[in-house]
This record gives structure tokens, sequence and C-alpha cells, in this order.
């Protein structure tokens, strides 16, 4: 239950992360609604399905207007602000591929790496 009111509170960059979060929160849910419906216990059993329904349309809801990650593969090596300029027409989202690729340098940005699709 903490983990289901944990997710109210997070804050997410892309829609993987989101249903990253759907995912664990679901998986930590689903056991302890099938016990409770196993033992008979219908308050509890009715609770956590309708807490469940709540954190997936939350988490489904606040992450479909968020860009998905998309693997990007690059010819050769090139400076942060040139790749955000090729993939997003803008320069200045550079500091947000450094801060999700984590080159060793931003001079040269790894050839194969995960970013945000747009």
């Amino acid at each position: 239950i903490a983990q289901a009111q944990a997710t109210a509170d997070a804050t997410f960059t892309s829609y993987d992360e989101a249903i990253a979060l759907l995912n664990a929160t679901t998986a930590l849910l689903d056991p302890e609604i099938l016990y409770a419906g196993n033992v008979g216990d219908d308050a509890a059993f009715a609770s956590l399905r309708a807490l469940r329904a709540v954190v997936v349309e939350d988490l489904k809801t606040r992450g479909a207007s968020l860009a998905p990650l998309e693997q990007f593969t690059l010819p050769s090596p090139l400076p942060a602000s040139v790749v955000a300029l090729r993939l997003y027409g803008d320069a200045g989202r550079a500091d947000d591929l450094i801060a999700r690729v984590k080159p060793s340098h931003p001079a040269f940005m790894p050839v194969s790496f995960t970013a945000l699709s747009r």
C-alpha cells in the first residue's frame, strides 16, 4: 500500500519510467490481491483491487504525455549539442542527453545509446 501511495508523488522523464513503476507496483499488489481473495477477505480484496485500478489509471495517464525511450545509433562519436540538434532540432537539449547517456565526455557521445524519442 505504501508503494502504491508513493507512486502519486513520483515524477518521470519518460513513458518507460512510468510504465516500469506501474509494473513494479502491480507486481507487489497482485499477490496480495490473490491472497485476500483466496482467504475470503472480501473487504481487503475489493480495497486492493480498487487501489490497483487507481494506480494503473494514474500512471498510464501521466506516462501517456511523455516521450518513450528509443535506441539510437550514430555513424561516429559526436558532441552532445550536435546530437541534440540532429535528434530534436534543439541543441539546448544536450544537457538532457548528457544526463541520460552519461558519456565519458560530452564532446564524444557514444555511437549507440538510449534517449527520449522526441
